[in-house]
Protein backbone atom coordinates (compact mmCIF):
# COMPACT_ATOMS: atom_id res chain seq x y z
CA UNK A 1 0.00 0.00 0.00
CA UNK A 2 1.01 3.38 -0.06
CA UNK A 3 1.61 3.88 3.67
CA UNK A 4 4.58 4.39 5.41
CA UNK A 5 4.29 2.18 8.14
CA UNK A 6 2.87 -1.02 9.06
CA UNK A 7 -0.69 0.47 9.85
CA UNK A 8 -2.51 -0.18 6.36
CA UNK A 9 -4.75 -2.99 5.81
CA UNK A 10 -7.10 -4.47 3.49
CA UNK A 11 -10.79 -5.17 4.22
CA UNK A 12 -12.29 -5.56 0.68
CA UNK A 13 -11.58 -7.29 -2.95
CA UNK A 14 -13.52 -7.23 -6.23
CA UNK A 15 -13.56 -9.17 -9.52
CA UNK A 16 -14.15 -6.53 -13.09
CA UNK A 17 -15.64 -8.18 -15.42
CA UNK A 18 -12.66 -7.73 -17.56
CA UNK A 19 -11.00 -9.73 -14.76
CA UNK A 20 -9.35 -7.40 -12.90
CA UNK A 21 -8.67 -7.17 -9.56
CA UNK A 22 -9.88 -4.50 -7.08
CA UNK A 23 -9.32 -4.29 -3.51
CA UNK A 24 -10.03 -1.52 -0.55
CA UNK A 25 -8.55 -0.68 2.67
CA UNK A 26 -6.99 1.88 4.82
CA UNK A 27 -3.26 3.49 4.71
CA UNK A 28 -1.47 5.31 7.11
CA UNK A 29 -0.47 8.39 5.08
CA UNK A 30 1.36 10.37 7.40
CA UNK A 31 1.52 10.83 11.51
CA UNK A 32 -1.97 12.87 10.95
CA UNK A 33 -3.32 11.98 8.13
CA UNK A 34 -5.14 8.33 6.94
CA UNK A 35 -6.90 7.62 4.06
CA UNK A 36 -9.54 4.83 2.32
CA UNK A 37 -7.49 3.23 -0.35
CA UNK A 38 -8.72 1.39 -3.36
CA UNK A 39 -5.67 -0.72 -5.08
CA UNK A 40 -6.43 -2.22 -8.76
CA UNK A 41 -4.20 -5.03 -10.27
CA UNK A 42 -4.02 -5.97 -13.81
CA UNK A 43 -4.61 -10.33 -14.38
CA UNK A 44 -1.02 -11.00 -13.96
CA UNK A 45 -1.19 -9.35 -10.43
CA UNK A 46 1.12 -6.33 -11.66
CA UNK A 47 -0.49 -3.21 -10.59
CA UNK A 48 -2.78 -1.63 -13.22
CA UNK A 49 -1.12 1.84 -13.90
CA UNK A 50 -4.20 2.90 -15.69
CA UNK A 51 -5.88 3.43 -12.07
CA UNK A 52 -5.39 6.99 -10.95
CA UNK A 53 -1.98 6.70 -12.53
CA UNK A 54 0.07 4.05 -10.45
CA UNK A 55 -2.87 1.87 -9.73
CA UNK A 56 -3.85 3.35 -6.33
CA UNK A 57 -6.25 5.87 -5.42
CA UNK A 58 -7.23 7.53 -2.30
CA UNK A 59 -9.32 9.55 -0.35
CA UNK A 60 -7.10 11.15 2.54
CA UNK A 61 -8.46 13.59 5.70
CA UNK A 62 -6.61 14.44 8.92
CA UNK A 63 -8.35 11.87 11.17
CA UNK A 64 -7.87 8.14 11.83
CA UNK A 65 -9.83 5.91 9.37
CA UNK A 66 -11.08 2.49 9.79
CA UNK A 67 -12.46 0.67 6.67
CA UNK A 68 -14.91 -1.93 6.76
CA UNK A 69 -17.25 -1.70 3.75
CA UNK A 70 -16.28 -2.14 0.27
CA UNK A 71 -18.77 -2.82 -3.09
CA UNK A 72 -18.58 -2.66 -6.70
CA UNK A 73 -21.20 -1.27 -8.48
CA UNK A 74 -22.54 -2.31 -11.73
CA UNK A 75 -21.28 0.71 -13.42
CA UNK A 76 -17.76 -0.04 -12.27
CA UNK A 77 -17.63 3.15 -9.46
CA UNK A 78 -16.26 2.00 -6.21
CA UNK A 79 -17.38 2.47 -2.83
CA UNK A 80 -15.25 2.42 0.03
CA UNK A 81 -16.41 3.43 4.06
CA UNK A 82 -15.88 2.42 7.44
CA UNK A 83 -15.51 5.90 10.23
CA UNK A 84 -13.36 8.18 10.97
CA UNK A 85 -12.17 9.42 14.80
CA UNK A 86 -11.58 13.39 15.65
CA UNK A 87 -11.51 15.00 18.81
CA UNK A 88 -12.78 11.53 20.17
CA UNK A 89 -16.11 11.63 17.90
CA UNK A 90 -16.77 8.70 15.49
CA UNK A 91 -18.22 9.74 12.32
CA UNK A 92 -19.38 7.69 9.33
CA UNK A 93 -17.59 7.70 6.23
CA UNK A 94 -18.25 6.32 2.86
CA UNK A 95 -16.10 7.64 -0.59
CA UNK A 96 -16.77 6.68 -4.21
CA UNK A 97 -14.23 6.30 -7.35
CA UNK A 98 -14.46 6.68 -10.55
CA UNK A 99 -13.85 3.67 -12.82
CA UNK A 100 -10.02 5.49 -13.97
CA UNK A 101 -9.66 5.90 -9.94
CA UNK A 102 -10.23 9.65 -9.43
CA UNK A 103 -12.34 10.65 -6.64
CA UNK A 104 -15.83 10.75 -7.87
CA UNK A 105 -16.84 14.37 -6.88
CA UNK A 106 -20.59 13.59 -7.72
CA UNK A 107 -20.91 11.26 -4.88
CA UNK A 108 -22.08 12.95 -1.76
CA UNK A 109 -19.73 16.45 -1.08
CA UNK A 110 -16.95 15.98 -3.08
CA UNK A 111 -16.95 12.74 -3.12
CA UNK A 112 -17.78 11.14 0.43
CA UNK A 113 -20.64 11.69 3.05
CA UNK A 114 -21.13 10.26 6.80
CA UNK A 115 -24.25 8.63 5.58
CA UNK A 116 -26.28 10.36 8.69
CA UNK A 117 -24.83 7.48 11.20
CA UNK A 118 -21.43 7.34 13.26
CA UNK A 119 -19.75 4.32 11.76
CA UNK A 120 -20.27 2.17 8.34
CA UNK A 121 -19.65 -1.39 9.05
CA UNK A 122 -21.34 -3.07 5.63
CA UNK A 123 -23.01 -2.01 2.44
CA UNK A 124 -25.39 -3.44 0.35
CA UNK A 125 -26.25 -2.28 -3.37
CA UNK A 126 -29.68 -2.04 -4.33
CA UNK A 127 -30.81 -3.24 -8.27
CA UNK A 128 -32.01 0.32 -8.33
CA UNK A 129 -28.55 1.64 -7.73
CA UNK A 130 -29.48 2.41 -4.23
CA UNK A 131 -27.03 2.28 -1.29
CA UNK A 132 -27.80 0.61 2.05
CA UNK A 133 -25.34 1.38 4.79
CA UNK A 134 -25.28 -0.82 8.08
CA UNK A 135 -23.46 0.58 10.97
CA UNK A 136 -23.97 2.14 14.81
CA UNK A 137 -25.17 5.48 15.71
CA UNK A 138 -24.28 7.18 18.95
CA UNK A 139 -21.92 7.44 21.53
CA UNK A 140 -23.32 4.35 23.50
CA UNK A 141 -24.09 2.55 20.25
CA UNK A 142 -27.06 1.24 18.49
CA UNK A 143 -28.03 -0.43 15.15
CA UNK A 144 -28.24 1.76 12.59
CA UNK A 145 -29.06 1.15 8.96
CA UNK A 146 -29.36 4.34 6.17
CA UNK A 147 -29.90 4.28 3.07
CA UNK A 148 -28.28 6.57 0.24
CA UNK A 149 -29.76 7.40 -3.38
CA UNK A 150 -27.23 7.20 -6.41
CA UNK A 151 -25.66 10.42 -5.82
CA UNK A 152 -24.99 10.19 -1.83
CA UNK A 153 -27.81 12.20 -0.37
CA UNK A 154 -30.14 10.55 2.07
CA UNK A 155 -33.29 8.79 0.91
CA UNK A 156 -35.58 10.25 3.03
CA UNK A 157 -38.54 8.05 2.32
CA UNK A 158 -36.42 5.28 4.23
CA UNK A 159 -36.83 5.68 7.93
CA UNK A 160 -36.60 8.41 9.50
CA UNK A 161 -34.80 11.15 7.26
CA UNK A 162 -32.96 8.49 5.47
CA UNK A 163 -32.06 6.08 8.63
CA UNK A 164 -33.53 3.94 11.14
CA UNK A 165 -31.79 2.67 14.21
CA UNK A 166 -32.95 -0.37 16.81
CA UNK A 167 -31.19 -0.28 20.00
CA UNK A 168 -32.37 -3.17 22.38
CA UNK A 169 -29.26 -3.17 24.74
CA UNK A 170 -26.24 -0.79 26.04
CA UNK A 171 -23.83 -1.86 23.58
CA UNK A 172 -25.12 -3.08 19.61
CA UNK A 173 -22.80 -3.65 16.59
CA UNK A 174 -23.75 -4.92 13.68
CA UNK A 175 -20.78 -6.42 10.93
CA UNK A 176 -23.24 -7.45 8.01
CA UNK A 177 -26.40 -6.50 5.64
CA UNK A 178 -28.11 -8.13 3.03
CA UNK A 179 -30.71 -7.33 1.06
CA UNK A 180 -33.49 -10.22 0.14
CA UNK A 181 -35.37 -10.39 -3.86
CA UNK A 182 -38.75 -8.56 -1.91
CA UNK A 183 -36.24 -6.23 -0.73
CA UNK A 184 -36.40 -6.73 3.04
CA UNK A 185 -32.92 -5.72 4.79
CA UNK A 186 -31.12 -8.35 7.08
CA UNK A 187 -28.39 -7.00 9.27
CA UNK A 188 -26.46 -9.69 11.86
CA UNK A 189 -24.04 -8.49 14.58
CA UNK A 190 -24.04 -9.40 18.23
CA UNK A 191 -26.00 -7.45 21.18
CA UNK A 192 -24.54 -6.85 24.56
CA UNK A 193 -26.90 -6.76 27.43
CA UNK A 194 -24.21 -6.40 30.32
CA UNK A 195 -20.25 -6.14 30.46
CA UNK A 196 -18.88 -9.08 29.11
CA UNK A 197 -22.28 -10.34 27.67
CA UNK A 198 -21.68 -10.35 23.75
CA UNK A 199 -24.36 -12.88 22.07
CA UNK A 200 -24.97 -12.80 18.45
CA UNK A 201 -28.56 -11.08 16.37
CA UNK A 202 -29.71 -10.84 13.45
CA UNK A 203 -32.60 -8.36 12.52
CA UNK A 204 -34.91 -8.19 9.81
CA UNK A 205 -36.49 -4.73 8.48
CA UNK A 206 -39.17 -4.08 5.96
CA UNK A 207 -38.12 -2.29 2.85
Amino acid sequence: GPGTNDDDYCRGMAIQTDGKIIIGGRSFLSPTTYGLVVVRYNTDGSLDTTFDGDGKAQFEMPAIIEMYGFALQNDGRILVAGRSFLNGVFTGLIARFNTNGSLDTTFGTNGSTTAGVSGIFSLALQPDGKIIVSGTQGPDPAFAIARLNTNGSLDTTFGTGGVTTYHPTFNDQNWFVKQRFDGQIFIGGHSQAVQGDARGILLRFTP
